[in-house]
């Protein structure tokens, strides 16, 4: 499901990191299984202290690819090694498969201790007709391996459970999503796409205040895997899928549904396909 973080909510706290830790709070209370954010928390705000407090292995944070190199610090290579799930070096399989990037830029360090939330890559692939039929499974950048943001909210949502690169498949405990060779997973989006389960911001807000009204809000998001962004098609965050054009946060929502649900299309075969 998914909740809609628009830049102005009514009752928002001054700070910032404050609102998105109320929220994470009373996600988390009611049940959710992950929380994952599609917003990416790289630059210092107010209130992040609050919000890195906040944070537990059920958060999941968002890593942009960047297309040109970067210059980083110790402590960047440092905090990269830290939230990477294969080393290139140690796992060539998935080095191999995994999407390059020349740069990732990371959430603020203090968000991605290992006790806090885990990290995935945000960026897509696009076909040459500008449609997002495949998800990179996995990204390399500076010889480290991250999962992309989907893949980490279903790690996020079986803890404990390592993810591997198969021959034609990725694996997570018992579920295993057909993969074609580059890498990539093509999710089957539902046809209900209208139906996807969206809460405005502020509810989050009201509810943890225990403001009248907002008792539902438990009940939506209980055992539920959770995206938290911005659904306006203003800020230009739209992406376009078979299933039709849709804000960047709904096809998040939605190809996490796929793959819990397991509609993952096997690649095509040449011979037959």
């Amino acid at each position: 499901m998914a909740v809609s973080a628009r830049r102005v909510c009514p009752g928002a706290p001054s700070r910032p990191g404050a609102g998105h830790a109320r929220a994470h709070g009373v996600l988390v209370a009611g049940g959710a299984r992950v929380v994952a954010y599609d917003i990416l928390f790289s630059e210092s705000r107010a209130g992040d202290e609050v919000f890195a407090a906040a944070l537990d292995r059920r958060g999941v944070l968002a890593a942009a690819a960047l297309p040109y190199p970067y210059a980083r610090s110790a402590q960047y290579e440092k905090q990269l090694a830290q939230v990477a799930l294969f080393d290139a070096q140690g796992d060539a399989r998935a080095a191999e498969i995994a999407h390059p990037w020349p740069d990732v830029t990371l959430p603020l360090e203090p968000f991605t201790q290992p006790d806090k939330a885990r990290v995935g890559v945000i960026s897509t692939l696009a076909d040459d007709d500008g449609v997002v039929r495949r998800l990179a499974s996995l990204h390399l950048a500076h010889g480290k391996v991250l999962p992309g943001f989907v893949v980490a909210a279903m790690l996020a949502a079986e803890p404990g459970q390592p993810l591997g690169v198969g021959t034609g498949e990725l694996r997570l405990g018992e579920r295993a999503w057909p993969m074609a060779a580059d890498g990539s997973i093509t999710p089957r989006l539902a046809a209900n796409v209208p139906d996807l389960a969206v809460i405005p911001f502020f509810q989050l807000l009201d509810a943890a205040q225990g403001a009248g009204g907002s008792a539902h809000v438990t009940d939506l998001v209980r055992g539920r895997i959770v995206f938290i962004g911005s659904s306006s098609a203003v800020l230009g965050d739209v992406v376009l899928t078979p299933a039709g054009r849709f804000p960047g946060l709904h096809v998040n929502a939605l190809v996490a549904a796929s793959l819990d649900a397991g509609a993952v299309l096997r690649p095509p075969r040449a011979w037959l396909d």
